[in-house]
This record gives structure tokens, C-alpha cells and sequence, in this order.
């Protein structure tokens, strides 16, 4: 699952808003995992701890990848993975590259590679 947020606009930007925003990415997330352990109830802890879930926020053009897992019983563990700006202008293509690589990161954990 990957949960995707974006910011309210791209000249102006509320601290506030963005922090909720951070929040309800970390909620969806945790729920994703939530719904699939209600599904596995029989698998281990262990198991378990191989499944996550993805954010992606965009804020202005700052986007970042972050990743939920279970840290243990209690716990949730909330990781960035990879952050990119993206371009504005055809000569900031170049910059396009690391947007590519964020997406590539997101397949390649996604997909157990």
C-alpha cells in the first residue's frame, strides 16, 4: 500500500498543514498494516515484520518516500527512505533523475527485490 499526500499549494506552505499532513500519511499507513495482520492472525511476529507500508508527500516540490513497519509488540517504526526535488523548469530536468530513483526504491522494496 502506499498512502500519497500533497501540499496545499506550490508558493505557499502551512507548517501546520504539512505536519497534519505527515500525521495522516503515518495513520494510513499503520491501518494498511493493521488491516493485513487482521487477515494473518496466524502468522509471526517475525513474518510480520517483512511487511510495510509506503508514504509519499509532496510538499512544494519536495517529495519524500517513507516506509511503516512493525517495530516490535507495541511498537510502529517509521523510516524515510529516499527524498527528491522536483524539476520547475526544462533546466532542472536533471534533477528529474532522483525523482525516478525514489519511484525505482518504491518498486524495487515493494516488490521484495
Amino acid at each position: 500500500m502506499v498512502v500519497v499526500e500533497s501540499s496545499s499549494g506550490r508558493l505557499e506552505e502551512h507548517t501546520t498543514h504539512s505536519l497534519e499532513d505527515s500525521l495522516k500519511i503515518l495513520e494510513g499507513n499503520v491501518a494498511s498494516l493493521r488491516w493485513q495482520a487482521s487477515h494473518y492472525e496466524n502468522a509471526s511476529l517475525e513474518t510480520f515484520k517483512k511487511l510495510g507500508a509506503y508514504g509519499l508527500q509532496i510538499i512544494k516540490t519536495q517529495v519524500t518516500l517513507s516506509k511503516t513497519t512493525i517495530h516490535d509488540k507495541n511498537r510502529w517504526k517509521n523510516i524515510e527512505m529516499r527524498s527528491a526535488q522536483l524539476p520547475r523548469s526544462w533546466d532542472d530536468r536533471l534533477i528529474l533523475l532522483e525523482f525516478l530513483e525514489l519511484f525505482a526504491t518504491l518498486y524495487v522494496r515493494a516488490n521484495g527485490s
